[in-house]
């Protein structure tokens, strides 16, 4: 069929037939990675395949080459094609600012020194305060223990089974200045239990209507979600169902409050929120205030702090939440009355409990091991620091060299960096076709180094 475009030349249609040959391009990820046609030698894997990528490109189904889009106008056309040539900006052409750290051996001894000073400061510094801050602590059930970082003169034991009211004094070893925060802890009592964490309907707590499959299916355990005569827990799971509720009672002297804002953040508590209708509806539940009568009332239900700081779980293997706050000073010496009513069991878990009293600083309260830590690390950074130093100086070794033989293959111990001699001069200085053809072929220049003769 006749055309009326212009027949092209000759010479252009040979160079369109030289355009749509496929690249020459390296098929195998093998070939790539070792031009010498060589596995490379590792020192931890003894195989003769070892390093050998071509697998990949066995299983990977072979791509048809695809004919690079040319210009259809310069071969004597008239309809011009789309280019898959990438941008000329820097981003396409890998050209954008990068820095590229170099680890001498100076630079790893400046930053271990560095990091080692800065363990050592914070290590100080929270020593410094956790020495500031004075607590003591009151354990009532269990087999005695001393607490990492607390002294004799600072741990009472006294005896308070299950279902007593016990009665003692204690004898405060330091002057403490308000606000002193008391808290109950509970050791060892493993909160961070996938199973026990997740045994929560969220939506019960926050006052939403929740269906009875969703209480079914969040609250597994049966004993959970309803008690033995029939009544709906609410709200239920293992969490709201093993609430801490011993109590601690301070004498009359002293200020004391076990519902202080200051126990809980604010953004949790105004989550929690009672049911529309509580405490009317559904006339057979079994509501938390009925359950744990000293957590809370039936005013508040849910939004009692306690409640609210025990539906949170600790990620350590022990419970340590506040449980109140003494705004009145204590003096070295004073004898303090306490009654504690013991009515949390503990004693199939073979746990401990205990009430502590500590003041706060910045840092909270006293972290003696967090200290220590930090201290250790330290020290691990300047012993890191003292061997760079030992390496460099019985064990140098030059950039772009390598360390051990075995490590690389083709490189002698001996071997050294090859200088530019009078013939690499002249080809610098030659013209850009004479040192194209002065260059190696690809093959030759990418073997190895020849070999020091004898």
């Amino acid at each position: 069929r006749s055309s009326s475009r212009p027949a092209a030349s000759p010479k252009a249609l040979q160079a369109l037939q030289a355009l749509r040959q496929p690249l020459a391009v390296l098929r195998s990820s093998f070939t790539f990675d070792h031009p010498d046609s060589g596995a490379r030698r590792m020192s931890f894997v003894r195989h003769a395949r070892a390093g050998d990528t071509s697998l990949v490109d066995i299983l990977q189904p072979a791509a048809t080459p695809q004919p690079p889009v040319v210009d259809v106008e310069a071969a004597g056309g008239t309809r011009k094609a789309t280019s898959r040539k990438p941008s000329s900006g820097e981003f396409s052409q890998q050209a954008m600012p990068h820095f590229q750290n170099v680890l001498t051996w100076r630079r790893i001894l400046g930053l271990a020194l560095a990091t080692g000073v800065l363990l050592l400061l914070l290590g100080i510094l929270v020593k410094v305060k956790s020495n500031e801050v004075v607590q003591f602590s009151v354990q009532y059930d269990g087999k005695y223990r001393q607490p990492t970082g607390t002294s004799d003169s600072e741990l009472f034991y006294q005896d308070c089974p299950i279902g007593n009211s016990c009665v003692f004094s204690v004898t405060v070893p330091e002057d403490m200045a308000p606000p002193i925060a008391v808290l109950y802890e509970v050791t060892p009592f493993y909160q961070n239990y996938y199973s026990y964490q997740t045994s929560v309907v969220f939506a019960q707590l926050t006052g939403d209507a929740v269906d009875e499959s969703q209480v079914a299916k969040v609250c597994i355990s049966k004993p959970s979600r309803e008690t033995p005569s029939g009544d709906a827990i609410f709200p239920c799971g293992l969490v709201a169902t093993s609430v801490f509720n011993d109590t601690i009672e301070f004498a009359s002297e002293v200020d004391f409050s076990d519902d202080d804002p200051r126990m809980t953040w604010d953004s949790d508590y105004d989550r929690f929120q009672n049911p529309p209708d509580y405490p009317t509806q559904p006339s057979n539940a079994s509501w938390l205030y009925e359950r744990y009568p000293a957590v809370t009332d039936v005013a508040r239900g849910v939004k009692s702090r306690h409640f609210v700081d025990w539906m949170f779980p600790s990620f350590f293997g022990y419970v340590r939440n506040p449980y109140g706050v003494i705004d009145s000073p204590l003096k070295k010496g004073q004898q303090l009355m306490i009654r504690i009513n013991a009515s949390f069991p503990v004693a199939s878990l073979d746990a401990e409990k205990r009430f502590l009293l500590s003041t706060r600083n910045g840092l909270g309260g006293r972290h003696a091991l967090l200290g220590f830590l930090l201290i250790f690390g330290s020290g691990v950074c300047f012993v890191l620091a003292i061997a760079v130093v030992a390496i460099n100086k019985w064990c140098p070794r030059p950039a772009g060299k390598p360390r051990f033989r075995q490590l690389a293959h083709g490189f002698t111990s001996d071997w050294e960096p090859p200088q530019p001699g009078p013939a690499a001069a002249s080809a610098a200085a030659a013209p850009p076709a004479a040192a194209a053809a002065a260059s190696p072929p690809l093959d030759q220049a990418c073997k190895e180094p020849p070999q020091p003769g004898p």
